[in-house]
């Protein structure tokens, strides 16, 4: 892969930006002396393939599965809740164990993103036989879904938090570890370019001064 100083190529995975904030890559740009970061939103996995075809140098994803074929960077981790209807009886609830999504339907972000995977690991391990699931690539949208009383929706706590909905509840779970946890990668054995360095450095910084709470 060529390299451009002036200029960094970096994939998130949806959702990341929105918890960066808009000023994410205006401060970036600003600190480097001109330097461009190019922006691109993709799906964790179509990120991963990218990565291992040498298309890309760095990515921002959920927590991969395959933890080996990279090296990688914690950056941040939220905490999922569940979004419920408030005429469902899980609203009564103060908070959630695993068991109460037994035989409930669920929207979630779909297999194409690390979280989803973790989580049916997750439900498996508990026992969790859901009615059914709706998997989704837009995160708001398990919150219209417990909105309009189809089931409770699996979401994040700055979303639930930056876009509430009305008729619902955001409810935490018992498990704190119950999270999505993102980090940047780079395909193993990969030395990243000057630019990339300089970004690898700026968003562990960012992310320190900007520290985000949940609901």
């Amino acid at each position: 892969m060529q390299e451009h100083v002036n200029e960094v190529s970096v994939a998130f995975s949806y959702g990341v930006l929105s918890y960066l904030g808009m000023d994410f890559k205006t401060a970036f740009e600003s600190s480097a002396s001109g330097m461009i970061l190019n922006i691109t939103e993709e799906p964790d996995n179509e990120i991963e393939q990218l990565i291992q075809n040498g298309q890309l140098g760095l990515g921002v994803i959920g927590m991969p599965m395959n933890l080996s074929s990279y090296e990688i960077e914690p950056l941040f981790s939220c905490r999922h809740v569940a979004v419920v209807n408030d005429k469902s009886v899980l609203a009564e609830k103060a908070i959630l164990d695993y068991w109460d999504l037994d035989h409930q339907a669920i929207a979630l972000v779909g297999h194409q993103f690390n979280p989803y995977h973790q989580n049916i690991y997750r439900f498996k391990r508990a026992g969790i036989t859901p009615e059914s699931l709706y998997e989704t690539s837009e995160i708001n949208f398990t919150h219209s879904y417990a909105a309009q009383n189809k089931g409770i929706g699996i979401s994040v706590d700055f979303v639930a938090q930056d876009n509430p909905y009305p008729n619902t509840r955001v409810l935490h779970f018992k498990d704190a570890g119950f999270t999505w946890d993102v980090c940047l990668v780079l395909r193993k054995g990969y030395h990243p370019t000057k630019a990339e360095q300089f970004f690898i450095t700026f968003i562990k910084k960012y992310l320190e001064c900007n520290k985000r709470n949940g609901t």
